[in-house]
This record gives C-alpha cells, sequence and structure tokens, in this order.
C-alpha cells in the first residue's frame, strides 16, 4: 500500500510539473535582421534601447510597456506558441535562451539577458 501511495504521488506531481509552464520565462533583448547589410546596421543601432526588450511570463508578454495576454504559452515542437481567442502565433526555439520570429524578409532574434 505504501508503494502505491508512493507512485500515485510521484505521477501527480509529474501532472503537475508538466502543466507548470514553459521555461521561457524571463526578459529578451531583441536584434532584427533583414539580410541586407546597410539596413541591418541601422536596425542594429536601434536594437539596443528598452522598447526592443520582451519579457515573457506564465500567460503574458510585455514588448515596449505594452502586455499582451494569452489562454495559454506552451512549447510544441521547436516552437513556442501564444495563443488566444483560437488564434496561434510562434516563435522557433533556437535553443534555452534564445527565439526567433520571422516576418516575411525581417526576422527578429531574442536573446534572453
Amino acid at each position: 500500500m505504501k508503494s502505491f501511495k508512493l507512485a500515485a504521488a510521484m505521477t501527480l506531481s509529474l501532472v503537475l510539473i508538466g502543466c507548470g509552464g514553459h521555461d521561457f520565462q524571463g526578459t529578451y533583448q531583441g536584434s532584427i535582421s533583414t539580410g541586407l547589410g546597410g539596413l541591418d546596421n541601422l536596425l542594429g543601432a536601434m536594437s539596443d534601447d528598452e522598447d526592443s526588450r520582451m519579457t515573457i511570463g506564465k500567460k503574458h508578454i510585455i514588448i515596449a510597456d505594452e502586455k499582451y495576454t494569452f489562454d495559454k504559452i506552451y512549447v510544441e515542437g521547436n516552437q513556442l506558441v501564444l495563443e488566444a481567442e483560437g488564434e496561434k502565433e510562434s516563435m522557433k526555439i533556437v535553443d534555452k535562451d534564445t527565439l526567433e520570429l520571422s516576418q516575411g524578409h525581417m526576422t527578429i532574434t531574442y536573446q534572453r539577458i
């Protein structure tokens, strides 16, 4: 009976850990690249200000002092998925400290700071 209780407690703990978050909470510095050298230099100079920072919480992100709330933020494959009202946006997970958001010919790389 004791081993059954221990197994049940461990299973419940694993389920709760799985529901606990996405491990990408924190503050990130954004940098923009277009593949066009001169434009990249200009955009790079602007990416050092506070408006290029993004803070990710359990169910929200903050960019340029604007807070965006989501129903869920979760990892699916190599994507960090932001879901609200049935709509999904995603960022590519490069590694545990780097996310990329591609918008046409432009890519924003967010590096955890």
